[in-house]
This record gives C-alpha cells, sequence and structure tokens, in this order.
C-alpha cells in the first residue's frame, strides 16, 4: 500500500466515525475544500473517500450539488444487527466446518481469556477480547468477502451515535453466549454454532437498547 493509498484508508476511517458518531450531522453538505482543510489531505484521498462512503451508503453524491451526509439512523442499525445475525450465523457454519487445528486452538486461548476477565470484571479488556474471538471465527470460514463485511459491519455498531454500551452486569450473559459459540466449535456442530452466534447479536442488539 503506498502513501496515496495510506491516505485514503486513514480518512475513510476518520470520516466514517464522524459521521457515525455524529460529529458530522446527517443532512448536512461536505465539500471537498472542507474536508482539505479540516483534515489536513488534499483533493484525490479525498475524493477517494467520498467515493467509498457512497457506496457505505453513508453519503449521497447529487449530479451538480455536491456530497450530502445520509449517516445511519436507529432504523439502520436495527437492520444492520439483523443482517449481521443472519451473516455471523453463516460465517460460524463455515468455521465449523473448515477452521484449523491451529485456528480452533487460538479460538480456545481467546475463551479462556474470555473466561479470567470475566471473572476478573475487565470490561474493557472483555471489549477487546469479544473482537479477537469473532476475528478468529470470520478468518476460520475461509470467506474473504464475509469477513470483510462484518468487520466493517462491526466498525459501524463500534463507532454509531446509536448503539448504547452494555452494563458491566451484562458479562456474564455474554460469557455464556461466547460459551455456547466454543462448545458448538468443539462439538463440530455447526447448526448448534449457527443457533448460539444468532442468539448472541440478538442479545447484544437488546443489550445496545436497539
Amino acid at each position: 500500500m503506498d502513501k496515496t493509498e495510506r491516505l485514503s484508508t486513514s480518512l475513510l476511517d476518520t470520516l466514517r466515525r464522524d459521521i457515525l458518531r455524529e460529529k458530522i450531522q446527517s443532512g448536512g453538505k461536505l465539500t471537498e475544500r472542507e474536508i482539505c482543510e479540516t483534515y489536513n489531505v488534499s483533493r484525490t484521498p479525498v475524493r477517494e473517500a467520498l467515493r467509498d462512503l457512497k457506496n457505505e451508503g453513508l453519503i449521497e453524491l447529487l449530479p451538480n450539488k455536491g456530497a450530502y451526509v445520509c449517516g445511519f439512523t436507529v432504523s439502520d442499525m436495527r437492520d444492520l444487527f439483523a443482517l449481521r445475525g443472519i451473516l455471523e450465523a453463516q460465517c460460524v457454519r463455515w468455521a465449523i466446518e473448515r477452521i484449523t487445528s491451529d485456528e480452533l486452538e487460538a479460538l480456545e486461548q481467546k475463551y479462556e481469556f474470555l473466561d479470567l476477565y470475566t471473572r476478573r470484571g475487565d470490561t474493557a479488556k472483555l471489549r477487546n477480547l469479544d473482537a479477537e474471538f469473532h476475528g478468529i471465527i470470520y478468518e476460520a470460514s475461509q470467506s474473504r468477502l464475509l469477513t470483510e463485511t462484518l468487520r466493517l459491519f462491526r466498525k459501524y455498531i463500534k463507532d454509531s451515535a446509536h448503539v448504547k454500551a452494555g452494563r458491566s452486569a451484562d458479562i456474564q450473559d455474554v460469557f455464556a453466549e461466547h460459551a455456547a459459540i466454543f462448545e458448538a466449535f468443539i462439538a463440530q456442530d455447526s447448526e448448534e454454532g449457527a443457533h448460539a452466534m444468532r442468539e448472541h447479536i440478538r442479545n447484544a442488539a437488546k443489550r445496545s437498547k436497539l
């Protein structure tokens, strides 16, 4: 990845985060000049970032008018969680069928750390471990398209102003959900794994107040 590509990716991530957090308000107009001045970048990465944001549905590019922010509504986030549940369930099915011994060992290690830090009540550490646990499952599915889609969904959820942080009292429930997913891997039961993942994502939406 060359310097221009790195700048475009960094700017895309920053603009996406600012839109999702509503630092950039829905309905507002984005101009190339304003973005260049605000984020101290040249026009080339700005144009590429705007193109990608349009493809993600976060902005509209109107002919002769410019770029307008769409953002994500509460309804959009509910839809996203519903879609994530469907896709992560399929991801688990493929992962259970395709996982390597090294990946299963890595998943077991993350599960053990989830157990440890749940007992310690360390919510910050658990958030990172949750991402890593799901990340191993994504990679084990051996589906590049599915992995990229789910990683993008997680970015939307992580940065959305509409998603509320779960209560610390929920961490035992979250661990039990991860345990059900992990046990399906040990049993090599892809349908039970898909069911456990759907329940996990459904409960995550409830904990996020959606």
